[in-house]
């Protein structure tokens, strides 16, 4: 992949601090994490693996670190082979909606783990890739080669296909449900939907490409990776970039976001490198092992004590405490263990 150069900072970090004390750490180091909203009583908190190279989906039971089922989503061959790539739970837990790599979106319900639909986004190799589903649970978005298409949860029915060309890859909404941000791994810039109308309202120019995207709790930033070394910031009020930072660490991918908003946990070549989203500055990175490969994938629990990250190389998952940011299990998973996500699902 093509390097980046490094960037300095395109306004000052102090501006960030301002924003808000959540996001920025109002309470510190372990105890911010340890003050994320705890879990509602009498759930269960799953994570979700999509396999890419076995045509399946995981479900590990997170109290116990136990792979509690493996769901078939199709075959791994053939000319309507599945790859799952990516996965998305609703906020009410009752349904996983898993991209396939190749031309559908599956749906699972997670109280029986049964597959209870299938939905053709496209022709083959379409690749439905990257998913994210709206806070009201009403409509789930997808990346594809060339275009996001939007799915209806009530009927399991496209609702519409929004044309962008070449290359969106990685989605994430923002809490309000009111945008959707889009990457772009080819060109220097990403996309911006309103999800109302389900119209482009902005394009964001970027120094380099755009592959993971997450939002902070408060709304107010998106993280954005480039496949690379470096993770920029974007103020979503103005939809401009407000920083780009060049990092020690390689093949920066997927990422996540603490519930405090404090931190960034961004899957990289052979780790999770760990970002005070404050100060902009990696405090750690935590190795991982996966063969000298990037780490796929990562996914923190509702209550912000832990990470889950997938290393396709090893065919591991490994969990990672994030009060000591140490990793603490380690779980053989089935083929390529690719996406990850966690919800709380209704017992």
């Amino acid at each position: 992949m093509m390097k980046l150069t490094v960037v300095a900072y395109l306004v000052l970090l102090s501006l960030f601090c301002a924003i808000t004390l959540t996001s920025c750490g109002g309470v510190s180091g372990a105890a911010a994490t340890a003050a994320a909203s705890p879990v509602a009583a009498g759930s269960d908190i799953a994570a979700f693996v999509a396999n890419s190279q076995n045509a399946s989906l995981s479900v590990i039971n997170t109290a116990t670190d136990k792979l509690a089922a493996s769901i078939p989503l199709g075959e791994p061959y053939g000319s309507t082979a599945s790859y799952p790539s990516s996965v998305a739970i609703t906020p009410d837990g009752t349904r996983a909606y898993v991209a396939d790599g190749n031309e559908a979106v599956w749906v699972v319900a997670t109280a029986n783990n049964n597959v209870i639909g299938k939905i053709v986004v496209g022709p083959q190799a379409t690749s439905p890739y990257q998913l994210a589903i709206t806070p009201d649970g009403k409509t789930v978005y997808v990346t594809t080669y060339d275009s996001v298409v939007a799915i209806d949860i009530a009927t399991n029915s496209i609702a519409t296909t929004i044309c962008l060309g070449k290359y969106p890859y990685g989605i994430a909404i923002t809490p309000d449900g009111k945008r959707a941000y889009v990457t772009n791994t080819d060109y220097n810039y990403m996309w911006v939907i309103d999800t109302h109308t389900n119209q482009v309202v902005a394009t964001i120019p970027t120094p380099n490409n755009s592959w993971g995207v997450a939002i902070t709790p408060d709304g107010s930033r998106a993280y954005v990776t480039d496949g690379d070394n470096s993770f920029f910031v974007i103020d979503t009020k103005t939809n401009r970039l407000v920083a780009a930072i060049s990092t020690q660490g390689q093949d920066l991918w997927r990422l996540a976001i603490t519930p405090d908003g404090s931190r960034a946990y961004i899957a990289a070549f052979d780790g999770v490198l760990v970002i005070n989203t404050c100060t902009n500055k990696p405090l750690t990175e935590i190795p991982v092992s996966n063969e000298g490969a990037a780490i796929a994938g990562v996914a923190i629990t509702p209550d912000g004590t832990r990470a889950y990250v997938t290393s396709g190389n090893t065919n591991t998952v490994s969990v990672i405490a994030t009060a000591t940011n140490s990793v603490v299990a380690s779980l053989t998973s089935p083929v390529t263990p690719n996406a990850v996500a966690i919800s709380s699902r209704p017992q």
